[in-house]
This record gives C-alpha cells, structure tokens and sequence, in this order.
C-alpha cells in the first residue's frame, strides 16, 4: 500500500509524462485531498516562459485524475468527474 507522499511522487512522474504537443508548456499535478479510491489530483498547466496569462496557450483534456492506495493504478477524469469528486471532499469544494 502507497502513503500519501508516494502518491504525490507518482502523480508527479505521471503529469511529467504527459505530452502537451508545445515545448513551452507542461502539466503538473496538485494534490486535492484524500478519496475513498485514493488520492485525487487535478493538472494545472504550466509555462515555462514568461508570457502574460491572458496571452498564454489554452489546453483542453482530463481534469485530474485519482491514484488507488493499493495497486497504484491511476484513473484519468473528465473534468465533470473532478468536480463531482471535488464536491464529495469533506471541505466539500467551496469553488464548485
């Protein structure tokens, strides 16, 4: 079984290897809470250059995704899944 820094290891590893076709950009993964499957994490892109946010590349794809404490098997999810699993956290997602 995986503790939650060893989760945080693999989710980085996993958004680093996603490939968003652009040089500039890269994923990276932001822990969100712990899930009754897990860890659930959502990707945020990021930009390796200094361009203004307005002016910056926009990226469609999974929302997050949830990493099992048992048999680390990651589970990629629609952002309609994130929210849902975001308002099933116990601080209950305030932005959603």
């Amino acid at each position: 079984m995986i503790v939650g820094s060893e989760a945080i290891r693999l989710a980085d590893q996993h958004a680093a290897r996603q490939d968003l076709g652009h040089e500039d950009y890269y994923l990276e993964a932001r822990l969100l809470g712990s899930v009754p499957n897990g860890w659930l994490f959502e990707y945020s892109v990021a930009c390796r250059r200094d361009i203004p946010l307005d002016q910056q590349e926009r990226f469609a794809g999974a929302g997050g995704f949830t990493i099992s404490p048992g048999n680390p098997e990651i589970r990629e999810l629609s952002v309609p899944e994130l929210i849902q699993a975001i308002q099933e956290l116990p601080s209950a997602g305030a932005a959603f």
